[in-house]
């Protein structure tokens, strides 16, 4: 049991860690579209920080699941939903509704992250805009002398 017990409190730390994450990335959001140069920085910064503890999190909850295969002899590679069906009752409810909670917040974090890439590659192609109106211009040559390309937006 202790197995279980160790896996529902990882999952609790994972869906903490994801909740910040989430914060982290509406507070990216905002930054962008109010221009906010030092809030983009930090957000980076803090999404760096949470993304390498929710890895560590993610390598904890594999070896817990591990140690429970093991404990409770289950199949191997179990996934989340599945081990309901083998774990003892007591834990059945505690787990079902984390499971839930944690694809419910996943689902939200991937949708937040996937507006912010967009609002990333927007500010790229305004960045580029800009550099080839200043080289139209002959203000460029700054930009040009670094021995940068133009053309490092994908608009595939």
């Amino acid at each position: 049991m202790e197995a279980v017990k160790r896996l529902i409190n990882i999952l609790e730390e994972q869906r903490t860690v994801i909740k910040k994450i989430i914060a982290v990335t509406e507070r990216e959001m905002k930054a962008f579209t109010i221009g906010d140069h030092n809030g983009i920085l930090e957000g980076a910064g803090d999404q760096e920080k949470l993304t390498a503890e929710l890895v560590g999190l993610e390598n904890n909850r594999h070896a817990a699941l591990q140690a429970m295969e093991e404990e409770l002899h289950l199949p191997k590679s179990c996934k989340l939903g599945e081990l309901l069906n083998f774990i003892p009752a007591e834990f059945k409810t505690s787990l079902a509704e984390l499971n839930e909670c944690l694809e419910r917040d996943v689902s939200v974090l991937l949708l937040l992250q996937s507006r912010l890439y967009f609002l990333l590659q927007r500010a790229l192609i305004a960045e580029e805009t800009f550099i080839r109106i200043l080289c139209r211009a002959g203000l460029g040559e700054g930009f040009l002398g670094m021995n940068r390309q133009l053309g490092f937006i994908d608009r595939s």
